[in-house]
């Protein structure tokens, strides 16, 4: 079992399939808010702040804080959501920095909230590598594409052909 508090965000974040930026999302929190958690710039974290994400994530807020768990509670357990999402690897390279995205998914995880209602085999994430989305996404996070959307001034885009 992860020790810290980081250590237990990141995996059951990871097994609830969220990445930082779409938990933080979810959770009505800043874009940053879960990263600054997971990168130890936000030691203790506001209770609400907790609690919210503990309900998100399945778990209890004594396990997320202290790895505590109730005498009558079970650990958590990843909910038994299906992986239907697809996400795709990328690679940087080129003298441009383009990015390459894989043909085949790297991993299936659950259907993120913000693409419930997409159509199975429409949306999809794409693992970011590098440091080419920065600051909107940081290595290792999950670029979620919602191919219905048309793009909105100041919003962050993924162009595919």
């Amino acid at each position: 079992m992860s020790q810290t508090l980081t250590g237990r965000l990141d995996r059951a974040m990871r097994d609830a399939g969220y990445n930082p930026r779409s938990l933080s999302l979810a959770a009505g929190l800043g874009v940053t808010a879960v990263r600054d958690i997971l990168d130890g710039r936000v030691a203790s974290p506001r209770g609400q702040t907790i609690e919210a994400l503990a309900r998100l994530l399945g778990v209890g807020v004594g396990w997320l804080m202290n790895g505590e768990v109730a005498a009558d509670a079970q650990p958590p357990v990843p909910a038994a959501t299906p992986r239907d999402f697809p996400v795709y690897g990328a690679a940087q390279g080129g003298p441009s920095g383009a990015m390459a995205m894989s043909s085949d998914p790297i991993q299936h995880i659950a259907r993120p909230d913000p693409l419930m209602t997409v159509k199975a085999g429409s949306g999809y994430g794409i693992y970011v590598v590098g440091e080419s989305m920065s600051p909107a996404y940081e290595q290792g996070d999950i670029a979620l594409v919602h191919p219905g959307l048309p793009p909105r001034r100041g919003a962050d885009v993924i162009l595919s052909r």
